[in-house]
């Protein structure tokens, strides 16, 4: 009895539980080219470009798990590289996350500290590594007067597969830009949106890349990284 209460309480009350995404499976690689860099008087130093490559190992439920190496795409691999496990449940605080449920994005992911994100709306996204335009993508984001920390979520709205992703704090400052994906997401159609989640046309969007070697980057990044970062990231 008590379960069907509370299961009645849910559906009143408009909530949804977050669902990891179909196309989610083991055998799943996803590339992002990374770019990071302290901050001192407000400008950049020892800016660090890296590759990011994620396997996913397997899925079960809401979650996944997998592994992540990290590279200099100027050092040879078998001289440094970083190698990670990890364990992803949706709709909790998870490193190396590439994905939320696009018809609950905002319940499907938390900031690093467990923090809640905003939609902020559609945007066309363009990365400063190259790569062209891509639309049919959203952004949500975090944003602390007090502590001046930011994070910004790019995703695509008919996928979930997150595109970009922004971390800044008064001393440092983190980007990531999706380099590739091994699998063809053109004809992945995702179930009815759930709750109300202000994403018209969700379940319906043909837009955005879901393809091997896209790269895309929100317009709003482009803002907040200075042009003297993008410099300093190409000489390295």
């Amino acid at each position: 009895m008590r379960l069907k209460i509370f299961l009645s309480l849910l559906l009143i009350s408009g909530l949804a539980i977050a669902a990891v995404p179909s196309w989610v499976q083991p055998g799943v690689v996803v590339a992002y080219d990374g770019v990071s860099s302290g901050i001192q008087n407000g400008q950049p130093v020892n800016g660090v470009q890296t590759l990011i490559t994620l396997r996913v190992t397997s899925v079960s439920g809401n979650t996944v798990t997998g592994t992540t190496e990290v590279t200099n795409p100027q050092i040879d691999p078998s001289i440094w590289h970083l190698d990670y496990q990890w364990t992803c449940v949706d709709g909790t605080t998870c490193d190396w996350r590439f994905w939320v449920d696009p018809a609950n994005p905002t319940s499907s992911v938390k900031g690093p500290n467990g923090e809640p994100y905003t939609i902020g709306g559609p945007v066309t996204y363009q990365s400063p590594l190259g790569g062209q335009p891509v639309t049919g993508t959203y952004v949500m984001y975090y944003s602390n007067a007090d502590t001046h920390v930011e994070y910004h979520l790019t995703y695509e709205a008919r996928t979930g597969l997150i595109a970009a992703y922004a971390e800044k704090y008064p001393t440092q400052q983190t980007y990531l830009y999706l380099k590739s994906i091994n699998t063809n997401l053109g004809s992945y159609q995702p179930p009815a949106q759930q709750g109300t989640q202000g994403l018209p046309g969700t379940g319906n969007n043909t837009e955005g890349t879901g393809n091997a070697g896209s790269s895309v980057c929100p317009v709003a990044f482009l803002m907040l990284l200075p042009l003297a970062f993008l410099a300093l990231v190409r000489r390295c």
